[in-house]
């Protein structure tokens, strides 16, 4: 049902988006010939002998390519129609008035058409922007602007609104980028010592996530936010230790728990039950580590992240140690030479100087609401010596041919009810050429999925039987498959 109703939907929208552009390709042809006088006079520089509507014509163009070409991106495809009629709205007045004047009824209709959409879709803006959690709107952003220029801040984060109209307002003297898109190119930008800038009433702000990293910052408020700056990374060196001898356990989902230590990003293990019951990772480092701090990679799931966790280190898994209770709230990372960054947004780390240990636990206490705790790659800090002071583990391509047949192995292991894993990892072997894995699949799939006695019967063209297989285990027993 959902499915039909989405298709129906955007098939509308699709109709009347290109009823809307026919009318506007339409309207801009018959506007042009009626002013092709005009056009001639422009030419030749007297543009007093032009036609004002010539002029409403450029301004209109000009103003549709605006729209259409600096739209946000954050909003859904069929909310552009408010501000692509609003610009267009000279040439449909042009193109209804040629109408009236040839068929009356018909432009009539079209008329009210026109101003029924448009008045249904103001609306359906104003309860799409009413009743989303998301903040699209700035804050004073005059008076920030005002002190970040003042300030040693060139770079900073800050949300969608304010950080587009504050570098405009700084004259870009003062870069600031949306943290959650990061849509201003970065790569272009001087980002050294970054800013983080927070609403004010914002649950928390980042300070939470800045003592689960062991950071020293400083806190200003300005105007309705929080500006966080400089934010100072603690000094430790730190290097991720080697997996060789590792163990891990989990009080929930166990059988998935080594998907955390596979180097594969795209696997994952989560927690099956609520957070109420806690559940706990145990990991045997095999052998006594000076440990610095713990790693957690989301596989591009950013939502599944814990907020509050309880980190702690054993040297014989009886006698535990608080390492940390840390809680997240914000999304910062560091990059190699120690400063803070928001890339990736999908890993989690809690920093501690550094302690010794063998045995580590880490136990969820909150997960963000609605949402089930996921670790897709699990890491431990040493201690680092000499190289860059921060470095992060480096996870393996998930592209890569030997991670790609390792998933695909294992899900045709855990799901043999199901080709899709088969025929994935068919496609995989031809890409590379392995002609004799292609046959040891397809004669895998072929005793898995072909029956013996083939029906064929369609139920509605929504369900095929395919077949059976039919199998005796005695006199007064059979099998069907």
């Amino acid at each position: 049902m959902l499915g039909v109703r989405d298709f129906d939907g955007a098939f509308s929208y699709g109709v009347l988006g290109l009823a809307l552009a026919a009318l506007v390709v339409s309207g801009t042809l018959v506007a042009l010939f009626r002013l092709r006088a005009s056009w001639i006079e422009l030419a030749r520089g007297r543009v007093a002998h032009a036609r004002p509507a010539a002029g409403l014509f450029l301004f209109a163009l000009v103003t549709a390519v605006i729209y259409t070409e600096c739209r946000p991106t954050t909003l859904r495809l069929e909310r552009y129609l408010v501000p692509f009629a609003t610009a267009t709205i000279p040439l449909t007045a042009m193109a209804i008035d040629w109408l009236l004047e040839r068929r009356r009824a018909f432009g009539g209709m079209l008329l009210v058409s026109l101003v029924g959409l448009y008045a249904r879709e103001v609306f359906d803006l104003h309860g799409h922007f009413a009743g989303t959690p998301v903040r699209f709107f700035c804050g004073r952003v005059d008076e920030l602007s005002r002190y970040l220029v003042r300030s040693p801040i060139r770079f900073a984060y800050a949300d969608y609104g304010d950080a587009m109209i504050t570098t405009f307002l700084t004259r870009d003297r003062v870069v600031v980028t949306d943290y959650q898109n990061r849509r201003y190119p970065i790569d272009e930008a001087n980002v050294d010592n970054p800013a983080v800038i927070l609403y004010d009433e914002r649950d928390g702000g980042a300070e939470r996530t800045l003592r689960a990293l062991d950071t020293e910052y400083e806190r200003t408020r300005v105007a309705g936010y929080r500006i966080y700056w400089p934010i100072h990374y603690d000094g430790v060196a730190r290097v991720p230790l080697s997996r060789e001898r590792w163990k891990i356990t989990a009080t929930t989902d166990a059988e998935e728990a080594d998907l955390m230590l596979d180097g594969d990003p795209l696997t994952r293990w989560s927690a099956a039950s609520d957070e109420s019951s806690h559940p706990a990772l145990t990991l045997d480092l095999g052998r006594d580590e000076t440990i610095t701090g713990v790693y957690l990679g989301l596989g591009g799931r950013p939502v599944t992240a814990f907020r509050r966790l309880l980190v702690e280190t054993s040297s014989d898994a009886e006698h535990w140690e608080l390492a940390k209770d840390a809680s997240w709230d914000f999304p910062i990372s560091f990059r190699p030479d120690g400063q803070v960054s928001v890339m990736p947004d999908d890993v989690q780390m809690v920093l501690f100087p550094a302690r010794p240990a063998r045995w580590l636990r880490l136990t969820l206490l909150e997960t963000f609401p609605g949402q089930i705790w996921t670790v897709a790659e699990l890491d431990v800090f040493g201690q680092g010596s000499g190289g860059p002071i921060f470095q992060s583990p480096v996870l393996a391509d998930p592209s890569a041919f030997a991670v790609a047949e390792h998933r695909l192995l294992r899900e045709i292991d855990r799901h043999p009810e199901t080709s899709a894993a088969l025929l994935e990892l068919r496609e995989l072997y031809r890409a590379h050429g392995e002609t004799e894995r292609v046959s040891a699949v397809d004669r895998l799939e072929s005793s898995r999925f072909s029956p013996t006695v083939s029906l064929g019967w369609r139920f509605d063209n929504a369900l095929e039987l395919v077949g059976y297989d039919r199998k005796s285990l005695g006199s007064r027993q059979t099998e069907i498959t």
